[in-house]
C-alpha cells in the first residue's frame, strides 16, 4: 500500500474535506470496508483491487470523492450517510453486510490462526500482537451479562501468552484511550482480580509495579495510550513469569490486555523485542479501528 506521501496531495485535501462533512459515517463505514476487503480475500483468495472508503490509490480517491458528493447531495445527516455508503459497499461486494459479519466472526477463523472480526466494536483483530498468533475466542457474555468477549494469543516456541478482552465497561459511551475515570477504577479492580487469582493457585507475586500512563506506538505512526501495571510470578511448579496488564477507553467500552512471558525470555534481547512488536501491533489495532 502506497504511504500518505505518494497520494497527490491535491486529491488527498479534496478527500480529506468530503470525508469530514459527515465524520461519523466515515469512521463507520471505513471500518466496516475492512471487514468487506478481509472477506472479499477469505472467499476469492486476493485482496480486491479496489477501495471505496478511506482510499489510497489516484483513481479510487477520484471515486470517492464524487461518491461523497452524492452523499452530501442526498443525506442530511450521519445516519442517512451510512445507509446510503453500505449499500454502496453491499453492490460493489456482492454480499450483504449480514452475510459479511456472519463470516468474518465466525471463531473458527481465529483456530486457524486467522484474524477475526468483533461485533461489538465493530473491529478486525489482527492476526498476530507481538511474536503471538491468535488462536482462540472467548464469549464470557452469558457470565457476565455484558458484551464481553476474549481473545487468545499464543507462541507455543517461546511460550508467550497474549490474551486482548473487549467488554462494556459499567457505565456507556467510555472515551477512547485513559481520560475517563473509569479507566482507573477498572485497572485496579482487574489488578485486584489477578492478586486473588494468584492467592488461590499458590503464586507468588514480586515486584509490582504501579499503575502508569503507557503511549503505545507503530512505525506507521499510530498511537495509543493504556492504563498499565506489570508484576513477576513465581507459580507452584517452578515457572517465572513476568506479566503486564493494560487497559483502556475504545470503541465507547474497555479493552484489556494481559501478557506474560518467562522471566528469562523477558529479560533477553528477543524478549524486548516481542514487547516492542507487541506494542506497535495494539497501537495499529486501536487507532485503526477507533
Amino acid at each position: 500500500m502506497p504511504g500518505q506521501d505518494d497520494w497527490d496531495p491535491v486529491l488527498k485535501r479534496a478527500v480529506e474535506v468530503a470525508q469530514a462533512g459527515f465524520p461519523a459515517a466515515y469512521r463507520c463505514c471505513f471500518r466496516r470496508e475492512r471487514l468487506f476487503r478481509y472477506c472479499h480475500f477469505l472467499r476469492n483468495g486476493a485482496k480486491p483491487s479496489f477501495n471505496i472508503v478511506g482510499s489510497w490509490q489516484d483513481q479510487d480517491i477520484i471515486e470517492e470523492i464524487a461518491l461523497w458528493k452524492r452523499v452530501r447531495d442526498k443525506c442530511f445527516d450521519d445516519g442517512a450517510a451510512i445507509d446510503t455508503l453500505m449499500a454502496v459497499l453491499e453492490e460493489r461486494y456482492g454480499h450483504s453486510w449480514q452475510e459479511t459479519v456472519a463470516l468474518g466472526s465466525n471463531p473458527e477463523l481465529a483456530n486457524r490462526h486467522m484474524p477475526v472480526w468483533d461485533v461489538g466494536t465493530e473491529s478486525l483483530l489482527p492476526q498476530q500482537i507481538g511474536e503471538c498468533f491468535i488462536e482462540s475466542v472467548f464469549d464470557y457474555t452469558a457470565q457476565s451479562e455484558r458484551r464481553d468477549y476474549g481473545y487468545a494469543y499464543r507462541n507455543d516456541d517461546t511460550g508467550e501468552c497474549t490474551d486482548l478482552y473487549l467488554y462494556e465497561g459499567n457505565v456507556p459511551a467510555i472515551p477512547d484511550g485513559v481520560g475517563d475515570y473509569i479507566v482507573s477504577h477498572e485497572i485496579h479492580v482487574a489488578l485486584e482480580g489477578a492478586i486473588l487469582m494468584a492467592e488461590r493457585r499458590g503464586v507468588e507475586i514480586h515486584d509490582m509495579t504501579r499503575p502508569v500512563l503507557e503511549t503505545v506506538r507503530s512505525p506507521a505512526g499510530s498511537r495509543w495510550d493504556l492504563a498499565s501495571v506489570a508484576w513477576s510470578a513465581k507459580y507452584p511448579d517452578g515457572r517465572q513469569l513476568r506479566t503486564s496488564l493494560g487497559l483502556t477507553g475504545f470503541r465507547g467500552g474497555l479493552a484489556k490486555t494481559r501478557r506474560s512471558m518467562d522471566m528469562d525470555f523477558a529479560a533477553s534481547e528477543a524478549g524486548a523485542r516481542s514487547v516492542a512488536n507487541g506494542n506497535s501491533d495494539l497501537a495499529d489495532y486501536f487507532f485503526l479501528f477507533r
